[in-house]
Formats: structure tokens, sequence, C-alpha cells
């Protein structure tokens, strides 16, 4: 079995770059996610990664649930349970790389956790804030939708370009010109910032910081993480929406084939 370093090379090439913003933070988990890919690769070599792309929907829906639970080490171990799915979510593709295994089916299973993961942990996470009112449970239906618009919208370029692809090479379709300033405008910092919407590992984090908290506080914190997430969530949502309307999509397609979406 290759080295924790030569690993690194085989199995997290172009997962280790820092330059956009939400690269940034993962090479620290990458370091935790290597580690589980050669313990994997040296007790079950014939490990396949689609079978880790199961695990990791399988153990992060158990996390999920264990956030329904009122006590506070229940929740703690759901914490567990969800950080380790976000840890096999590296570790399915590292082995994929590893084995140069690829199939349509783990891109699937990928989407499949992107989609439900995420949305069922503030769901399990946010449920005592939606007894809080109407007001909160609307805020929460809207906050669910704009997750699912946000990944729509990180994928939306890729689909139109597979959709109208023939038509793009027939010169039927022209590729639209950028609006300099609206991309200008909204990539300024203090909009790219809350690109950390779609940060797991943060939103994992508050989570792991807010619950000891609440021991004392009750369940108001819960409140005012509702709200302070869907105030990232919907300015998230109309940057990306000005930025693929008024952008080059063409371009857009080239950054997330070079990220590895």
């Amino acid at each position: 079995m290759e080295s924790i370093k030569e690993l690194k090379i085989k199995c997290q090439s172009g997962k280790r770059s820092k330059d956009f913003l939400l690269m940034k933070g993962y090479t620290f988990h990458r370091e935790v996610s290597i580690y589980v890919t050669k313990f994997l690769l040296t007790f079950f070599p014939k490990i396949k990664p689609n079978t880790v792309s199961f695990l990791m929907i399988f153990v992060s829906l158990i996390g999920c649930l264990l956030l329904l639970s009122s006590c506070a080490y229940t929740a703690g171990a759901g914490i567990f349970f969800v950080y380790l799915g976000f840890i096999l979510d590296k570790v399915d593709g590292e082995i994929a790389r590893y084995k140069n295994t690829y199939s349509l089916r783990g891109g699937y299973l990928d989407e499949v956790y992107h989609m439900l993961i995420p949305n069922l942990l503030l769901i399990c996470f946010l449920f005592p804030a939606l007894m809080e009112g109407r007001i909160a449970g609307l805020i929460f239906l809207i906050i669910i939708l704009l997750n699912l618009m946000n990944r729509f919208n990180r994928k939306i370029s890729l689909i139109i370009s597979v959709k109208l692809n023939r038509m793009i090479k027939d010169g039927l379709v022209k590729i639209q010109k950028e609006n300099n300033f609206i991309n200008k405008f909204f990539n300024l910092f203090i909009f790219k910032i809350f690109s950390l919407i779609e940060r797991f590992d943060l939103i994992i984090l508050s989570i792991i910081l807010i619950i000891p908290a609440e021991i004392f506080l009750g369940y108001s914190l819960r409140v005012y993480y509702l709200y302070i997430y869907f105030i990232f969530s919907l300015i998230y949502f109309t940057r990306w929406t000005f930025l693929n309307y008024f952008g080059n999509l063409e371009k857009e397609v080239d950054n997330l084939i070079k990220r590895g979406y």
C-alpha cells in the first residue's frame, strides 16, 4: 500500500486547489479523508466507490435523525455521523481515482447526497424552531426551496450545455455576451462571502457550536440561526441567478469541469 503522501497525489489530484472561495478550508477535511481511504483500501481492497457512496448516505441519514433528539449527547452523536458522511463524500471519489473506476451511478449517488442530506440536516436541526410560529415555518420552507435552487444554479450551465450542445455546434445558439457591470458587481467580496452557505463543513461546525449552548439558552439559538441562514441563502441565490443570466455560461461550464463537478 502506498504512503499517505503518495495517496494524496494519486487520489486527491485537482481536489486540493485554493483558487476559488468554496475550496478554501477543504484541505483540512482532505487530510482526514485520506486516512479513511487508506484504511478502506488496506482492509477492504475490493471495496467499490459506489459502496462508499451508499454508506455515506446511510450514515448521514442516521445522523440527521439523531438530531431530532432533545438529548445533547444524542444530538452530538448525530453530528458525528453527519460529519462521517461528509468525509465519506470525499473518500468515494478518492477510491474512484485510486482504482481509476468511474460510473454514472456514482455521480448520481453524489447528487442524491448533496440534494438530500443538507436539507434533511436543516429539517431535523431546525425542527424545534419551526414550532415558534407560522412565520418561522414559512421562512423554513423558503430556505429549503432556495437550497434546491442554489444547487440547481451550480449545475444549470452544464445542463444547458448538454441540452443545447448540437444547436451550439450548428451555430443556432450564440454564446451570450457577458454584462461586465453585473459580473464585477456580484463578484465583489461582500457578495462572495455569502458563498459560505455552500460550505457544508461550516454548517456542521455551526451546529456543533449551537447544540452545547442550548443547554443553557434553550432553543432560541435555532430561531436566530434560521433567520441568518435565510438571509445568506437569499443573497447567494440572487448572486448566482444574476451571474448565470447575465454572465458567460460557456465559461462557467469550463470552470465547473475544471473543478470536477
